[in-house]
């Protein structure tokens, strides 16, 4: 299980990367306009991750490795049977996935949202009324619509949604969805 994990968090990171990354230095794609992107093992070099951005440790060139040995112009590449990138945003595939890492740093960092018209129910249709009065209560005053919630300095609306995203219940232990 741990080893399916970590493949989908790397397809995740290298398919994130590869998004931001794949431009060579001057910023533009380094595979000509005219190039067929099903043409297997195409005299064109790989394209690879921009040198130019700020890369942790050897993650740059682990990614290029893996493009190189799994993508497009691979020797294995076969156009009918192309490789999946898989995206786990809502713990399908593994638990604790990027979309709960996210979350955690969108809160510890202030960049939760609040709704349109302080309207919580509209983020999600399975809110209780209970949640729904918790959240405005711990969060309504702090921002106006449409702005950036102060969660980092702002303990309650913090702590309200923290414990309605992680246990399904207010801070006050009422159910917070329903459907």
């Amino acid at each position: 299980m741990r080893t399916r994990n970590v493949r989908c968090l790397w397809s995740m990171v290298a398919a994130t990367l590869i998004a931001a990354g794949c431009n060579n230095a001057t910023g533009t794609s380094s595979a000509p306009p005219d190039a067929s992107a099903d043409a297997p093992n195409s005299a064109l070099s790989p394209r690879d991750l921009d040198a130019t951005l700020s890369w942790y440790g050897t993650n740059r060139e682990k990614l290029n490795a893996m493009l190189a040995a799994l993508g497009q112009r691979a020797a294995t590449y076969n156009a009918a049977n192309k490789p999946v990138a898989v995206f786990d945003w809502d713990n399908t595939v593994a638990k604790n996935d990027v979309g709960d890492a996210t979350f955690f740093w969108m809160v510890k960092n202030g960049k939760v949202l609040q709704p349109a018209g302080k309207d919580w129910k509209t983020l999600s249709p399975y809110l209780t009324a209970a949640a729904v009065t918790a959240l405005n209560n711990a969060c309504d005053a702090a921002a106006d619509s449409g702005k950036a919630l102060p969660t980092g300095t702002n303990s309650a609306c913090a702590d309200e949604l923290l414990s309605i995203y992680a246990t399904a219940q207010t801070t006050g232990n009422l159910a917070a969805f329903a459907g």
